[in-house]
């Protein structure tokens, strides 16, 4: 009988190390960016001519990839609202790799934007060549807390232009207007593109923690 349950659990043991060694590999093999951007506080433009509120200055950000949905998330240096006319414009580059801004910004990168406003509205605005019509959020899709303001939308709205989603770049610049540049309060990267965080590793290592108990809570009894 001793015998038996060492070898039923040898087998056990086995599968699940095959399982954990899956996981494994699918984390450190996906393109995973754990680290938000971080940007410095009060570094407003020189070239923005708007107000210096703190809910136009990023203090964190970060874009999630689960595989169907983007959730573009940023931390500001205020409560959002603060400034009424205050757009939150993120820039994804999708694969074609423009430099829109030209030499004011030659460092970000984008053929799509992702505009959320502090009244919980939303509104695609595609870039590339070929564009498709403008997207308005559906309701519930961007939501407010506190110096937070995120928005929830479905990859089907961005569509690749050469990259595979999980290698999308994006950078946020939160301004007061669409008309010019001088309505641009900050950008996050300061002059750069930072990947999404795709998948959120987490999720992960806690089901590989989960299964690894199994197999110890079975040894014990057996």
């Amino acid at each position: 009988m001793i015998l038996f349950s060492f070898r039923q659990n040898s087998s056990v043991i086995r599968s699940i190390l095959m399982i954990l060694t899956a996981l494994v590999c699918g984390v450190t093999s996906a393109p995973v960016f754990a680290a938000p951007i971080i940007d410095a506080a009060d570094d407003f433009l020189p070239s923005f001519n708007g107000p210096h509120n703190g809910d136009l200055d990023v203090l964190r950000a970060e874009v999630f990839f689960n595989g169907t949905d983007f959730t573009f998330r940023s931390f500001h240096n205020g409560a959002i609202g603060t400034t009424e006319e205050a757009l939150y414009v993120w820039g994804v580059d999708r694969g074609t790799h423009n430099q829109f801004f030209g030499d004011f910004r030659p460092g970000v990168l984008f053929d799509i934007i992702v505009v959320l406003r502090p009244d919980l509205t939303g509104t695609i605005i595609d870039f590339a060549p070929n564009p498709v019509a403008n997207v308005n959020l559906a309701p519930g899709s961007v939501t407010v807390s506190g110096n937070m303001i995120q928005g929830v939308v479905s990859a089907n709205f961005l569509a690749s232009k050469g990259l595979l989603p999980v290698d999308y770049k994006v950078n946020l610049w939160p301004r007061t207007g669409l008309a010019n540049n001088e309505q641009i309060a900050d950008f996050a990267p300061d002059n750069d593109v930072a990947p999404v965080t795709t998948p959120e590793p987490s999720s992960m290592l806690l089901l590989s923690g989960g299964l690894l108990s199994l197999v110890l809570s079975r040894r014990r009894t057996a």
